[in-house]
């Protein structure tokens, strides 16, 4: 008879120690329940609160007037082809295709001409009909380059950039040459047969001059040069 009362009283603790796990495995699922599906998005457990989405939500309504109240965790995106060049002294466009599963605030150029010089921004304007964005820099004489990153902005709150400002994307200027327009030709080409007509008019009165001085020589064969006369050299130089 004592063996089995021990065997029953080894059964009975067995029988409570379950239960116990049960117990505690049960508070377990009650708790992560009440950890999903936690009024305002807030995780309670025990005396600790920890705010997750409601924290989110707060920062996107502050950010953003216009937010409609659902979290927007996707960025916008960016699709930049950058040009590796340019001209120094002509205005530079800038295009880019960014697009928004929500909406966008803006989409800013940040541009300065050279390393270590402060940003300056410009609103770089929506293309009707498409995707693109796109905006003009006025260059200077003598500026070799141009350092650049665009940013575009959500409604959400949510940034994303092309570039960096400690990393820019680049695109050269390469300086002006000098050109002959067709006027210019025109006027060149005139002016040469200018000279030509005046040098064969020179040459013309040249030999006149000769011409008439032989003549006066008379019957003697001899060809004195005219009294008080000089000799008369004419040169003509095309431009």
């Amino acid at each position: 008879m004592p063996g089995i009362y021990r065997q029953l009283r080894r059964v009975f603790i067995l029988l409570i120690v379950a239960g116990l796990a049960c117990s505690q495995s049960f508070a377990q699922i009650h708790n992560a329940t009440s950890i999903a599906i936690g009024t305002g998005g807030n995780i309670e457990f025990g005396d600790t609160t920890t705010t997750t989405v409601e924290t989110i939500r707060l920062a996107q309504a502050s950010a953003s007037p216009g937010w409609s109240g659902d979290i927007d965790i996707d960025p916008p995106v960016i699709d930049h082809e950058a040009l590796d060049s340019g001209r120094a002294g002509e205005p530079q466009e800038f295009v880019a295709g960014v697009v928004d599963d929500r909406g966008l605030q803006h989409v800013m150029l940040f541009y300065r001409a050279r390393s270590g010089a402060q940003y300056q921004s410009a609103d770089m304007q929506k293309v009707a009909g498409t995707d693109d964005f796109t905006v003009t820099v006025e260059t200077l004489l003598g500026q070799d380059r141009i350092e650049y990153y665009i940013e575009a902005l959500d409604v959400g709150g949510n940034r994303v950039l092309k570039g960096f400002p400690f990393f820019p994307l680049v695109r050269d200027l390469a300086q002006p040459t000098a050109r002959v327009t067709g006027a210019e030709e025109s006027e060149a080409s005139g002016n040469r047969a200018l000279y030509v007509l005046l040098g064969i008019a020179a040459a013309g009165l040249v030999v006149a001059l000769v011409a008439g001085s032989g003549g006066d020589g008379g019957g003697s064969g001899e060809t004195d040069p005219m009294p008080g006369t000089v000799p008369l050299t004419i040169e003509v130089t095309p431009p």
